[in-house]
């Protein structure tokens, strides 16, 4: 409705069955305020209109004019046009002035009309900005004329001539023409000769071929796109490089197209995120039809590991269907930085179609090598409790959502773990099953050789197994056993069970008591020697407190701090009473015979 101060004001007269005489007009009306366009675009400005008819129901008539001023779309300026039009002896007519020039008219008993239309650099981003694409813009400048019958396409004359053309995508030009020219001649569109539309700085692409609406259609279009400069484009990719060449043609109708072509890649590159791994040098070609797409001879390298990709995809409609696609690769560099770093050979097939995938192969792991540092405490093993990973969010994409896994892992060499805590050399024996949403791994992993070390006692591992039986979920058995020597004693620590639950067993040699062979890894003493030992003496807790503080705290303390001492130790306090003070000592040596200390 009418905002405040606005209004629309009409009167007139009709004789049912015969003649008729009126008139509506408004000074000034928002075009937010006229409610069907507020629901639909965001369009702002005012329009100002006055109409006049009179006539009878089987020859009509009227005239009348519409401005439109300060017009916007998206909140970019369209500016300020006028129509004229009228209606009268059967025949309509339309005149437009300022930003639209237009002239049309249309007889609606016969069909025929004619139109023409002429743009001076027209903004187009609130055209983009129509269809959601607000971060688009250009201009066009040019001629549109049309003439003919609108009941009878086949006799529909007309030509396109736009002198300018310019497409950016957020303010860089991404495509630019100074001359398309079309005409059509009995209802045939024919795309003439004429300079190529260049495509972001070196790119460029032709287009030319004739079609009828109820004929037959015969177009090509022709390009060749530098991929350094659509980089920019494409977010994560924008280190994008090479070149893609290719043509496209168009036959059969416009109810059932035929479409063929081919695509060339020419030294393409670009770094794969988050792995931070280059693909380099892919060469190759893509060759589509109406009915299936070809990769046919795809190479290129990952690193230094080459790599191949051959395969259909079956189209129905251009939809994709049935699918046989193979990848191959050879020392294919895998990286997880600061953690893991493998390298391997892959042969891996994807069949089916979008709604029933398999991906089955082998992929054989050349080397390997975790390195990433982690923290060992025995303690909070003894009192271990799985923690729940977070849920993943189930793939929804076509091929992955049914995707099957069949996937044989081989090795040329054992998997190295080389870390803070441990040196192992593993072997595995695995196969990957479930699906790409629900994986499962059957199989073994087997330790060869190896040390863990804690509180700077390295244990052996004399055995290191995981089996990976369960046929719903990944929750291997672990059956793990280590040994120790400290001093007298050789102490075993044997893991056993699932991860839901693990059973924890400590033994040794001399036999012990389990607090003692606690206190022996981490104090070096047994319970009786902290509580004095044959003397009868009894250990405070302050004395214990600095022990266990000392023996997890002073190697970490030195290496952060740069020290050569730190100590803590309990002393007796002046009532004589046992450990009832706490003294730290640090210390730094200056030369071989010098040092200070403080304690």
């Amino acid at each position: 409705s009418p905002r405040e101060g606005e209004s629309v004001e009409a009167g007139g007269w009709f004789v049912p069955g015969g003649r008729y005489g009126g008139n509506v007009s408004s000074s000034g009306v928002s075009l937010e305020s006229i409610g069907w366009i507020a629901k639909r675009v965001p369009l702002k400005g005012r329009t100002a209109f006055d109409f006049t008819g009179e006539g009878d129901v089987k020859n009509p008539g009227a005239e009348g004019t519409i401005d439109f001023e300060d017009v916007a779309l998206y909140g970019r300026p369209l500016g300020n046009f006028s129509f004229h039009g009228e209606a009268r002896d059967g025949t309509a007519a339309l005149a437009g002035t300022g930003d639209f020039p237009l002239e049309a008219w249309y007889r609606w008993e016969t069909g025929d009309f004619s139109a023409a239309l002429s743009l001076a650099k027209k903004d187009l981003a609130p055209f983009f900005s129509l269809f959601g694409l607000a971060r688009w813009g250009g201009e066009a400048a040019g001629t549109v004329r049309l003439a003919g019958n609108a009941r009878r396409p086949e006799e529909i004359d007309g030509e396109i001539d736009l002198s300018a053309l310019q497409v950016f995508y957020d303010g860089t030009r991404i495509l630019s023409a100074d001359e398309i020219r079309a005409e059509i001649r009995k209802g045939v569109l024919s795309l003439l000769p004429g300079r190529p539309v260049r495509l972001v700085e070196e790119g460029a692409l032709t287009l030319a071929g004739r079609g009828a609406l109820g004929g037959e259609l015969d177009f090509r279009i022709d390009g060749s796109v530098p991929l350094a400069a659509v980089g920019p484009f494409v977010g994560d990719l924008a280190d994008l490089a090479g070149r893609v060449t290719g043509y496209a043609q168009v036959g059969g109708t416009f109810a059932r197209p035929e479409i063929q072509g081919e695509i060339s890649l020419e030294n393409l590159g670009m770094t794969v995120l988050p792995l931070m791994e280059r693909v380099r040098d892919v060469r190759g070609k893509i060759g589509f039809t109406t009915t299936a797409i070809t990769v046919a001879d795809v190479r290129g390298f990952l690193e230094e590991g080459p790599f191949s990709l051959d395969g259909t995809v079956a189209l129905d409609h251009l939809v994709p269907g049935e699918t046989d696609l193979r990848l191959k690769g050879e020392r294919l560099p895998f990286l997880v930085p600061n953690t893991l770093q493998v390298v391997m050979n892959a042969d891996l097939a994807l069949r089916g179609t979008p709604e029933a995938g398999r991906l089955e192969g082998t992929v054989t792991f050349v080397e390997g090598l975790y390195y990433r540092k982690t923290g060992l405490d025995l303690r909070s093993f003894l009192e271990r409790k799985r923690s729940v990973s977070p849920s993943r969010e189930p793939a929804a994409l076509p091929y992955l959502k049914n995707l099957a896994l069949d996937i044989l892992f081989r090795q040329e060499k054992p998997f190295l773990v080389d870390n803070n805590v441990a040196r192992l050399v593993v072997v595995q024996d695995l196969r990957a099953g479930g699906t790409w949403n629900d994986p499962l791994l059957f199989g073994r992993v087997t330790v060869q050789s190896g040390t863990v070390t804690y509180q700077d006692r390295t244990f052996t591992v004399d055995r290191g197994i995981l089996d990976f039986t369960s046929p719903d979920r990944v929750d291997p058995r672990l059956d793990f056993q280590s040994r120790v020597r400290v001093r007298d004693w050789v102490i075993l620590l044997d893991i056993t069970g699932t991860l839901d639950s693990l059973k924890f067993i400590l033994s040794s040699t001399p036999s012990e008591e389990d607090q003692d062979i606690l206190a022996l890894l981490l104090f070096g003493k047994t319970t009786r020697e902290l509580a004095g030992g044959t003397g009868g003496g009894s250990a405070s807790p302050e004395q214990m407190l600095a022990e266990l503080v000392a023996s997890t705290l002073s190697g970490q303390v030195r290496e952060l701090t740069g020290l050569d001492v730190f100590e803590i130790k309990a002393k007796a306090g002046e009532n004589g009473e046992t450990g009832s003070n706490i003294q730290v000592t640090l210390g730094k040596k200056i030369t071989r015979r010098f040092g200070v200390e403080y304690n």
